[in-house]
């Protein structure tokens, strides 16, 4: 076999694992612009939260990776039918820079993850501080769609001047050992979701006390949002310098597929 067929076939192979990873980018391009638009729509009430780190950039920074990305995938798709090295090299830029991100965006998490757990936390404590059942209120918003209590637990409702200004908790309870109804496991008869809350006192959102909170959603919202031991920073990290991993994969295959090309172009001139 001539040395023009096998870079030929090396070239067919290459082609094919572009093709297998352009499909994976793409799928990636689409996870981060779904993420990017589920959060322009749902992030409002936690941007609310975060008192000191203004994180609505968020979800657009998400949308313009993901359009990179599908950008990116398309155009390979375009390398892999072609045999041209210009549009080689346009994709190994367009990878290169993707790969530069996501470094970033690691790197970024890293720096200032504590810091914005810590806006969190500090918007969380003023949320409850201030916190009115009369009104639309961010906190109630993401203890519904987190599962959560207060910013560590539910006891941080138990110091607060709304729980201390209760009327009533219930019969034989006392003043300060209640939490919002957005605190309420669903189905417990006492959660939002329940049709006689209408015919509750606004005033009186007790759903369980300190000895008995099997109503109440135990765990606290910074829990579920950075996890108890920051695994949540973990798994960014992992994502991060995973996706940047597989984007040097795809750098390798457009520098072979672009030397075979080269090959196969010099021993096409020789004969």
């Amino acid at each position: 076999m001539s040395s023009s067929a096998k870079a030929y076939r090396v070239l067919s192979c290459l082609k094919i694992m572009l093709i297998i990873f352009t499909v994976f980018l793409l799928c990636t391009g689409v996870l981060f612009l779904a993420s990017g638009i589920y959060g322009l729509m749902a992030l409002k009430h936690y941007v609310d939260l975060s008192a000191e780190v203004n994180i609505s950039m968020t979800p657009a920074v998400l949308c313009g990776i993901g359009g990179l990305v599908i950008v990116s995938g398309l155009f390979g798709f375009l390398t892999a039918v072609k045999n041209n090295k210009c549009m080689v090299n346009c994709y190994c830029i367009l990878i290169g820079i993707v790969f530069l991100i996501e470094i970033a965006g690691g790197i970024t998490a890293i720096v200032f993850m504590n810091q914005i757990e810590s806006s969190f936390k500090t918007g969380i404590d003023k949320a409850l501080m201030d916190y009115n059942p009369s009104v639309e209120n961010p906190i109630d918003k993401a203890q519904l769609e987190l599962g959560c209590c207060g910013g560590i637990s539910f006891n941080d409702w138990f110091d607060s001047p709304w729980a201390a200004n209760v009327r009533q908790c219930g019969p034989g309870l006392q003043n300060g050992t209640t939490v919002p109804y957005s605190c309420c496991r669903p189905g417990t008869g006492k959660d939002l979701d329940d049709p006689r809350k209408q015919q509750w006192d606004q005033d009186v959102c007790f759903c369980g006390d300190k000895l008995d909170v099997t109503n109440v959603n135990s765990e606290g919202c910074l829990d579920i949002l950075f996890g108890k031991s920051g695994q949540t920073l973990r798994y960014l990290l992992i994502a991060a310098f995973g996706m940047a991993a597989t984007q040097l994969a795809g750098i390798l295959i457009s520098v072979c597929i672009y030397r075979k090309l080269r090959e196969i172009s010099i021993a096409r001139r020789h004969y």
